[in-house]
């Protein structure tokens, strides 16, 4: 049980600079700086995942060797910056391109994380994700606090995390080498990343209070995946550890908490006073007028959980083609939708929450019953 609670929290800690970032430039910025904050996400989200290629799963299933990982990830750098320097262009913001310096670091550092973890380094992986955690968190506030702006502190952080990389940054020079032959991975994993931030793509440069709610809620369940990601993370070897009917019971057993999920979420969301306790807190008063669409981003979260699952099945499977497949249809189908709801209502953006949760509950059941369809009929190739 101990070793579970550290790999809860070293991916609480990992995750968490996600959440405080945007809980502190709610508080402390204005609604240009949270919806900006938000347009950094939207495209470092899913660049940063087709880089990563889900070395993450190979990693942590002894596929991959994470001083391959890092020893690719390097060469990808100069790539990963170029996106973030054609995104502060696009919306002619520092903000974009000091956001990607910084979780460029943190592209770095997650295969040390997922070795760690897979090794059962636990109080170590704990030790070093909590200090980075105390250290972003004291520089940002800090930076903020005295009025420096969100690009100062992203820019400090970026340089700063950057450079603590160079301490373990060498093993990939000791044996590592490039490995390319995950690329479908990571293309699947982009388009899995796409479709959550296409609502993002939608209301940036509409009305900026929505805009900088809607970010801030989307990264703030994003964020809040460090929950069930530490979950997977800790449990999906040791399920998968009994074969095809491992992958099977915890396919059943995430649809178990899926559904439970959905009946928690309406008995604590479904009224006034939680959401607007949560907004209060997390995003601040200026945000209270939206606290009915709270309930719409707390089902979204554990439909996020249960794609996640879905991801590691498709994985374990070698469905990688089928998966990218799948989700590029879904994907289209959900943004031709909001961009006729939008055509037809523009301005109102009330209902954009639940298109998205919609497609997402269909596309979960689908690829639920497809996968269940393979595990118990055995799958080849």
């Amino acid at each position: 049980m101990i070793n579970f609670v550290f790999v809860f929290l070293a991916n609480v800690f990992f995750s968490a600079p996600s959440i405080f970032l945007v809980v502190a430039s709610s508080h402390l910025g204005s609604f240009n700086d949270a919806a900006m904050l938000g347009a950094a996400f939207s495209i470092c989200a899913p660049v940063q995942l087709f880089f990563s290629m889900q070395h993450n799963i190979s990693i942590l299933s002894g596929k991959l060797s994470y001083r391959d990982s890092l020893r690719t990830r390097i060469w990808l750098v100069i790539p990963f910056l170029l996106f973030g320097f054609l995104g502060a262009l696009l919306f002619s913001s520092q903000i974009v391109f000091w956001f990607f310096l910084y979780r460029c670091a943190e592209f770095l550092y997650e295969p040390i994380l997922c070795e760690g973890i897979r090794a059962g380094d636990y109080r170590n992986i704990f030790a070093s994700t909590l200090f980075r955690f105390v250290l972003f968190s004291l520089i940002v506030f800090i930076l903020l606090y005295v009025g420096a702006g969100l690009s100062i502190a992203l820019m400090v952080v970026g340089l700063v995390f950057l450079l603590l990389t160079l301490k373990f940054i060498s093993v990939a020079f000791d044996t590592g080498v490039v490995s390319w032959g995950g690329f479908v991975l990571g293309a699947a994993a982009f388009f899995s990343s796409l479709i959550v931030n296409i609502p993002r793509y939608f209301v940036v440069g509409e009305d900026a209070s929505f805009a900088a709610f809607y970010s801030s809620m989307l990264t703030l369940v994003l964020g809040g995946g460090l929950l069930y990601g530490a979950f997977n993370n800790y449990f999906f070897p040791k399920f998968i550890a009994s074969g095809r009917d491992g992958a099977l019971k915890f396919l059943n057993v995430s649809m178990g908490v899926f559904l439970g999920g959905f009946l928690l979420s309406y008995l604590l969301f479904s009224g006034a006073v939680i959401p607007k306790l949560f907004l209060g807190v997390f995003l601040g008063a200026k945000y209270l007028v939206y606290f009915e669409l709270v309930i719409g981003f707390a089902f979204f979260y554990f439909v996020l959980y249960f794609h996640a699952v879905l991801n590691f099945i498709f994985v374990f499977l070698g469905l990688a083609r089928t998966y990218m497949a799948s989700l590029i249809v879904y994907g289209v189908c959900m943004a031709c939708f909001i961009f006729v709801v939008r055509s037809s209502s523009a301005g109102d953006f009330s209902r954009l929450i639940w298109i998205v949760v919609c497609f997402g509950v269909v596309y979960a059941v689908v690829c639920y019953l497809f996968l269940m369809f393979k595990l118990l009929r055995g799958h080849e190739g």
